[in-house]
């Protein structure tokens, strides 16, 4: 908080030095020194001259800082001074403020850019997807028993082979959203880039491998949103969520595939 303040009072000062035209050097020399040396030499002129008529150095310098000629001017100046930084500063602080505001709102609208153009793409390949429908993992059984011992077998396998592609497929999920949420993530990491590319290879095979009905589902794959400390902005926040929902619902295929 200390550290914030000082940074606009350094801020402020810079913005006032700016605005009258001035420097710094110039404010201290002109507005400060020249005036005490001014003083200093005509208190050192009357003080020689009231010296001799039997004036100690107290009365002195009594008389000269304590006068109102010394008190008024000195007055004047300090008002003049701390009036001119006190608006300085409000002036900056409300810049900031308004910068600040403008940011943000192009954050916003980056995110509702990015999420809008994520949408499409995923919109576009479900319906490539929806109009080829492949149904590869079928359960019908076979009228022989020889047929039925032949097929529970492809059944197991299939069912084993699922499970194992659909954890390597979390895991991938699970890592992503490690690096999206690390302080140090790997170079050329994109975030958003990951997820949608998992998210077209995770569709792919279960387009090619599972029913059809398991698509929308993984689609449309939601529940509580979060806010995770990790995130550095809002658009890795949504795809950390997007990539909680999408986990979720493959740890549920897996579970239904057990044998």
């Amino acid at each position: 908080m200390l550290r914030a303040f000082f940074h606009l009072l350094r801020y402020a000062w810079e913005n006032l030095v700016v605005a009258l035209g001035t420097t710094t050097l110039s404010i201290i020399l002109f507005s400060f020194v020249i005036p005490v040396l001014i003083f200093v030499g005509k208190f050192g002129i009357n003080s020689k001259d009231r010296r001799k008529t039997g004036a100690t150095m107290r009365q002195l310098v009594k008389g000269s800082l304590l006068s109102w000629q010394t008190i008024v001017p000195s007055l004047i100046y300090v008002v003049a001074w701390a009036s001119l930084l006190l608006w300085s500063i409000s002036t900056t602080a409300y810049r900031d403020h308004q910068a600040l505001l403008g940011r943000i709102q192009q954050v916003r609208s980056e995110n509702r850019e990015i999420r809008q153009d994520r949408d499409d793409k995923i919109s576009k390949l479900k319906e490539q997807l929806d109009a080829k429908p492949k149904i590869v993992f079928r359960t019908n059984s076979s009228a022989s028993s020889g047929n039925n011992d032949k097929s529970a077998d492809a059944e197991k396998k299939k069912r084993s082979e699922i499970r194992t592609h659909l954890g390597i497929l979390l895991g991938e999920a699970t890592a992503i959203k490690t690096f999206c949420l690390s302080a140090s993530p790997p170079p050329q990491f994109s975030c958003n880039d990951s997820a949608n590319q998992w998210q077209i290879r995770t569709l792919k095979y279960i387009g090619e491998n599972l029913e059809q009905s398991y698509q929308p589902r993984f689609l449309s794959a939601t529940g509580l949103t979060l806010s995770y400390n990790g995130a550095k902005s809002e658009e890795i926040n949504s795809v950390a969520n997007f990539l909680t929902f999408r986990a979720a619902i493959l740890e549920q295929f897996i579970r239904e595939f057990k044998d």
